[in-house]
């Protein structure tokens, strides 16, 4: 349960439990003051979050064999020229972001014309400094770990208008302003435990969703069972690059069968951590917790034998602070690789390619039946977040809940309840204590609604 996060608990003299989930970028940040599908959540399973530390000295360096510059605040150490090019392009992305409907970015006025180009491509006209560029690339990978060529420019700005802005997706004031005093696993255990343990199935992963069964009931097969589960409703929440692992009956339509094919470009995130003396991102006292993020590199690096790997984070570490020999001897050293987690393949998000969005996109949100998609790849409010990901299960849920007490399929472009809803200040009107499983972070999720659930729950 829980997707892609993972706690990992080492060096109990400290305390500490490790973040193995997407710790920075901010994936797995929350602000509770903007995201209110995952304060909501928060507040009801009783967890605390504490403001991000950020402050002291930033460090940059643009290429392996330039200087390493360092600076305070969130303006970087570039060029005045190159300063004013990153900052023309990114109120740009702001402005035009702000034209595209996040329940509906075809209706962007240019939609076909930006989703026709990639993101590399509008920097490439739009960036002048090489400086600028580099700067630019970076924080596309920071923020969606693939490289700009990768993704469509529409998709891009919706992410953008999704996550309140390029400025807040990038400043530790904005998507990660807070973390959990518990660590982000909490929230699964603690959904966890409100479940009795047969609702839970855990080393069980669907293989095959049929929905032609004579008595209208689905039936989804697993690895660890001859005899199928039943259902009245599914809700499928697994990355859209899982989507073709499943064998579905009736086979999928041609359309939603094309764009799970041709989408789902899930970023290369390595995440580490380690500790030691050397204080220097002092989330914790006296206790060093560096991540490395490998993009470009990262289809070929997670390939190289784990010492090698290891030696080359420590050893861009030194030469991050100034060649300090300390940084080659961590007491902890923690790695884990998304691309290799079978059911997830990758990390943060799944992307989209140029043209696939103006294609196919409402495809991702829409039923097949009475099989409902739900994860944070399908959320139109802070789309690739833990926020959106809250938000999707309980869009998803209240399409279950209607179709159930017979009102009638949904809209496909569900999108629009959900943006009202996320918008809206405080708690959203499905109670998350009896449908947890509906959260899309990234499981295989199975939804079973007994009959009487359905007639003792007037909270819905």
């Amino acid at each position: 349960m829980g997707g892609s996060w993972y706690d990992f608990l080492r060096l109990p003299d400290l305390a500490q439990r490790f973040e193995m989930v997407t710790v920075w970028p901010p994936f797995f940040r929350v602000n509770t003051d903007t995201q209110p599908s995952v304060a909501a959540l928060l507040k009801e399973l009783g967890l605390s979050v504490f403001p991000q530390y950020h402050e002291g000295r930033s460090v940059i360096q643009l290429e392996a064999a330039s200087s390493v510059r360092t600076y305070s605040g969130d303006i970087p150490s570039l060029s005045i020229s190159s300063l004013l090019d990153v900052h023309r392009a990114i109120s740009s992305i702001e402005r035009k972001c702000r034209t595209v409907p996040t329940d509906d970015p075809m209706k962007a006025k240019s939609a076909y014309k930006w989703d026709a180009i990639t993101l590399a491509e509008w920097g490439r006209r739009t960036l002048w400094t090489r400086e600028a560029k580099m700067m630019f690339d970076i924080a596309v990978r920071t923020v969606l770990g693939v490289e700009s060529e990768d993704i469509s420019f529409l998709w891009f700005l919706f992410y953008c208008h999704a996550g309140k802005g390029m400025g807040s997706l990038l400043e530790v004031k904005g998507a990660q302003k807070q973390r959990l005093h518990a660590g982000t696993q909490a929230i699964s255990e603690k959904m966890a435990e409100e479940l009795t343990q047969s609702r839970v199935v855990l080393s069980s992963a669907v293989q095959a969703i049929d929905q032609t069964s004579d008595d209208g009931t689905i039936r989804i097969f697993t690895n660890a069972s001859r005899n199928p589960y039943k259902a009245r409703a599914v809700i499928f929440s697994a990355p859209p690059s899982q989507y073709a692992r499943i064998k579905w009956t009736p086979a999928l339509p041609a359309s939603k069968l094309q764009f799970f094919q041709k989408s789902g470009a899930m970023g290369y995130y390595t995440k580490v951590e380690g500790s030691g003396h050397l204080n220097l991102l002092s989330f914790w006292p006296e206790l060093t917790v560096p991540s490395a993020h490998r993009h470009h590199t990262g289809r070929t690096w997670s390939e190289e034998p784990a010492s090698t790997r290891r030696d080359q984070v420590l050893t861009h570490l030194r030469t991050l602070t100034g060649d300090d020999e300390r940084a080659l001897h961590p007491t902890e050293y923690l790695e884990q690789d998304w691309s290799r987690e079978e059911y997830i393949a990758g990390c943060p998000v799944a992307s989209m390619a140029a043209g696939l969005l103006t294609s196919f996109g409402d495809e991702i949100r829409r039923p097949l039946g009475r099989v409902h998609f739900a994860g944070t790849e399908t959320a139109t409010e802070w789309c690739g977040y833990m926020d959106g990901a809250v938000g999707s299960g309980v869009r998803a849920a209240r399409e279950v809940v209607n179709v159930l007490k017979g009102v009638g399929p949904d809209n496909p472009k569900l999108g629009k309840a959900e943006s009202r809803e996320t918008r809206r200040k405080g708690a959203v009107s499905v109670s998350f204590g009896w449908t947890p499983w509906f959260l899309g972070i990234g499981v295989f999720v199975v939804a079973y609604f007994a009959e009487s659930t359905m007639r003792t729950r007037s909270d819905v």
